[in-house]
């Protein structure tokens, strides 16, 4: 990190433990984390420093929309369909575009159904989805736990449904 350097943003996805801290250059005065939590910071080593943390408190609903638009990407298989259109392979006869698999009406699986996923599953109505949790028949929790990613819960699923999860970690 170059000398005065003021501000260092991190992600949940990126634990700053002490001893990162204590090599910050002394110019540090905010550690800004782009997440919801703080956890990944070690708050002691910061406050010892005179380092303020700070967080994004309220990224629910833009997680969502890059969730949504992954969801798309992914199932609509944009990246290829780009790739395919920038080769030029668009003019070629006989060469189908990769149009990938249709969204309206199809099943998505939430596992968990915090603040997140209830926002993309309000996004996924607008496409007619059925969006199912990863919590148990009406969203509790089964007696004895198998867990989302059981075998039972996969073999249930038919061809088409897709499973999303969204966490800060």
């Amino acid at each position: 990190m170059p000398g005065g350097t003021q501000v260092h943003c991190t992600t949940s996805l990126d634990p700053l433990q002490a001893e990162a801290i204590a090599a910050m250059p002394v110019s540090v005065r905010l550690i800004a984390n782009i997440g919801v939590g703080i956890d990944n910071i070690d708050l002691a080593a910061a406050r010892e420093r005179g380092i303020a943390v700070s967080n994004t408190p309220v990224a629910t609903e833009d997680t969502a929309d890059l969730a949504f638009a992954l969801i798309l990407a992914a199932c609509r298989r944009v990246g290829e369909g780009e790739r395919f259109l920038r080769g030029g392979n668009w003019t070629a006869a006989g060469v189908a575009p990769p149009l990938g698999m249709r969204v309206h009406g199809k099943g998505l699986g939430l596992v968990g159904f915090g603040a997140i996923a209830q926002a993309v599953a309000r996004r996924a109505r607008g496409f007619d989805r059925k969006s199912g949790t990863g919590t148990g028949p009406a969203g509790r929790a089964p007696r004895r736990r198998q867990g989302p990613f059981s075998t039972p819960t996969w073999t249930s699923w038919s061809p088409g449904r897709m499973l999303f999860r969204s966490t800060r970690r």
